[in-house]
């Protein structure tokens, strides 16, 4: 029997498009975790980490990837990048709809408008969408 697939709403659908095939993803506040299981449904991305500081959010992710039949998530309750090391993760997306995200974790800040003051991590952060 064929899994179903997951259609994600145009935000994050425009986020997929901008995530590099054959990496291992960290959904940093991952919500529902809509954007690792597609993403992994689609066979883009190696493995995914997916994060949030709260334990239900995180949970509605499990359900999601269980619901849809996806494998290679890690989940990892915890703020930010604070359970992540660098070595395990080659993109990093921080797509949280609150207009108050904040968080300083292992050598990174964020605060909205702001950039990214990167110590463990280096990315180019080239890009923000609102």
């Amino acid at each position: 029997m064929d899994q179903k697939q997951l259609a994600v709403q145009p935000r994050l659908c425009r986020l997929a498009q901008l995530v590099p095939d054959g990496c291992r993803l960290t959904d940093v506040g991952t919500d529902h975790g809509y954007l690792p299981v597609a993403l992994l449904q689609q066979g883009r991305i190696l493995s995914a980490i997916a994060s949030d500081i709260g334990a239900e959010p995180l949970e509605h992710a499990r359900r999601t990837a269980q619901q849809y039949g996806v494998k290679g998530i890690d989940f990892r309750l915890c703020s930010g990048l604070s359970a992540i090391a660098s070595e395990e993760t080659d993109v990093i997306v921080i797509a949280g709809k609150e207009n108050n995200l904040s968080f300083s974790t292992n050598g990174i800040s964020l605060k909205e408008d702001s950039s990214l003051k990167l110590s463990r991590y280096k990315f180019n952060t080239s890009f923000w969408i609102k």
